[in-house]
């Protein structure tokens, strides 16, 4: 604090030498203007453009504009109006006299004219003023650059401090989170065990009762097994007189009491399969039992570590919330931090420049005697170095801010790794705890084991005699479906072969009487040659006579068109009596066809001699008529 005093002192002290300066310069132009007249051209040449300073004055760029990055204003000297040097303090006589003047005539007036001495200008004093600036501004310039080099290790440590700051947070989130899934662990781990503990209690109440009654059941199937083996000697007397009776059966029955052998046996294994799935289905069903119950359990635990997942999003959401806030104050520290990093940037080029400017001001001093342009460029420098005293200022402010951050920040960290170390304590506690659980839990399912196995055992003794219950009936209702189905079997057979028996007897009939018909049709034919031999003459006979009656059938034939008509009606009747005469013979034909085909090699010739009586008889008759 004492460097940044000493440098505003001596800035406040070269402002007020400044400031006596131009007041002075301002005084001595106007006593040189009021002395010189206004007619003389001379001196007018001589004098320096006085109306040129203003112009510069007034041509000065604004402080924004000095601490711009614009490229148009390093060449600000160059583009400076160039001024003429004034000329010698005492010049010669024809430059010094005006031409119109005599010099004998006006001694007194142009003697004072002359003599007048021209507008000094300190110089040396200037450029001790600008020399001293130009340290001042070196002064300044290392200490912007020692508060750089600070506000950089600070800005560091802050950086720093701050990726601690959200580790300790993102520890410390993890910690807690840890400890309360943890004290959920242990706290599920605690119902867990009085739930089993419960259970465990229901479950020996349960099995003892079951026990009784599974020792009661046993007891009863024992009577019943008891009784069932008394009876079994009877009905072994009865099976194996059964058996005797079905030895006598004939081989059908005996084929037919091995198919119902195989059907029993099949039967029996179906039993058995079904036995043994009613079996399976029973523990099935008690494992879904347990398996409902332990998903009801896990439901519960579900619900609660779903509402505490719901606490913890909210505190999350919260967490989440003040992290956005501290993430958004860091951002903005960052850009003012950036901010203050590219103003001391352009602070540091325009002090660069200045350098530069004070260079050529120094070469432009030694060549030319412009003080008050040099005056003004002295005036931007103060008012520049005055808003780098400011700028100073701010980045002081910014730095004391970043160093309470800091602060805050380690009391922070002092407070999270407080709270770390009591998370730690809780967790080991709660770590103790749920080994002590873990062990218990054990113990409990151990013993819950164990009635497990004691009531398995109970349960398979009971199925045991189930089964052995089972058996001995269904042996029973086998062996009297054995009975019933060889019974059955024989009333079958029976009924086959008396069916057997009339069909015999119905083709030994059937045969008879085709060997009667066919006698009857041998004595037929024998009669029928007697007669077919007459046929044939008299076909002869009626072929010569049928020639003779052509010219009476032609003159008749009007009357046979007429005929026809009826005769195509009688036909159509006649075919439908022939159909339903075919049909009968159709299915007298099926009756005898077994017994026809015997005989039909033997029977071929006579079958044309009956056609072709069957054929030449109607036409005979109908000649006859005609």
């Amino acid at each position: 604090m004492s460097d940044t005093e000493d440098r505003a002192a001596k800035a406040a002290r070269a402002r007020a030498l400044m400031k006596k300066k131009t007041q002075k310069k301002k005084v001595a132009g106007s006593t040189t203007g009021a002395a010189s007249p206004p007619g003389s051209p001379s001196l007018r040449s001589q004098s320096p453009a006085l109306a040129e300073v203003p112009a510069a004055s007034e041509d000065k760029t604004d402080l924004g504009d000095v601490f711009s990055s614009g490229g148009s204003d390093p060449d600000w000297l160059a583009s400076l109006p160039r001024v003429e040097t004034p000329p010698p303090r005492f010049p010669s006589r024809s430059s010094s006299t005006a031409p119109n003047v005599p010099r004998s005539s006006t001694p007194a007036v142009s003697s004072p004219l002359v003599a007048s001495p021209q507008p000094k200008y300190p110089v040396h004093e200037l450029r001790a003023s600008a020399e001293q600036a130009l340290a001042q501004q070196e002064s300044e310039k290392s200490a912007l650059a020692d508060a750089l080099s600070r506000y950089g290790v600070a800005r560091t440590e802050s950086l720093e401090a701050a990726k601690e700051l959200q580790q300790s947070r993102e520890e410390s989130q993890a910690l807690k989170g840890r400890v309360q899934q943890l004290e959920a662990d242990a706290k599920n781990a605690n119902d867990r065990i009085e739930q089993l503990t419960a259970k465990e209690s229901e479950l020996f109440t349960n099995s003892q009762a079951q026990s009784q009654q599974y020792e009661q059941q046993l007891a009863r199937l024992h009577n019943e097994y008891e009784a069932l083996q008394n009876r079994i000697p009877g009905l072994e007397e009865e099976a194996r007189a059964a058996q005797g009776r079905i030895a006598q059966l004939t081989a059908d029955g005996q084929q037919a009491m091995e198919s119902s052998h195989a059907q029993i046996q099949n039967q029996q294994q179906t039993i058995a399969l079904l036995v043994s799935e009613k079996a399976s289905l029973t523990a099935s069903l008690d494992h879904m039992e347990e398996l409902e119950s332990e998903m009801r359990d896990k439901e519960a635990l579900l619900q609660l570590e779903m509402e505490q997942s719901l606490q913890l999003k909210a505190a999350v959401q919260l967490l989440e919330a003040e992290m956005g806030e501290a993430a958004d104050k860091h951002q903005e520290q960052e850009r003012e931090l950036q901010l203050t990093n590219s103003s001391l940037e352009d602070v540091r080029a325009k002090a660069d420049e200045y350098q530069h400017r004070v260079q050529e001001l120094e070469e432009h001093i030694k060549s030319d005697d412009r003080a008050e342009r040099l005056e003004e460029s002295l005036k931007n420098t103060q008012e520049r170095a005055e808003e780098f005293e400011f700028q100073l200022s701010k980045l002081k402010q910014a730095h004391v801010a970043l160093k309470a951050e800091r602060e805050e920040i380690d009391q922070k960290l002092r407070s999270r790794t407080e709270t770390e170390a009591e998370l730690k304590r809780t967790h080991e506690e709660l770590e103790a705890k749920h080994a002590t659980g873990n062990i218990k839990f054990a113990k409990v399912q151990g013993e819950r084991d164990a009635l497990f196995q004691a009531h398995a055992t109970l349960q398979s003794d009971v199925t045991n005699g189930q089964a052995a219950l089972v058996e001995v009936q269904q042996k029973l209702a086998g062996a009297a479906s054995e009975l019933v189905a060889t019974a059955r079997q024989l009333q079958i057979a029976q009924s086959d072969l008396r069916a057997a028996n009339r069909r015999t007897e119905e083709a030994e009939k059937t045969q008879k009487d085709l060997q009667a018909e066919g006698s009857n049709l041998m004595r037929s034919l024998d009669e029928m040659r007697p007669k077919i031999v007459e046929l044939t003459g008299d076909k002869i006979e009626l072929g010569n006579k049928i020639d003779s009656l052509e010219h009476a059938l032609r003159s008749r034939d009007t009357t046979i068109a007429d005929l026809e008509n009826t005769i195509e009606e009688m036909s159509d009747e006649h075919g439908d009596s022939s159909k339903a005469r075919e049909d009968a013979w159709g299915q007298r034909e099926k009756e005898h066809s077994s017994s026809w085909m015997t005989l039909k090699q033997a029977c071929t010739p006579w079958k044309r001699i009956a056609r072709l009586t069957t054929k030449w008889l109607p036409i005979r008759r109908t000649r006859l008529n005609v």
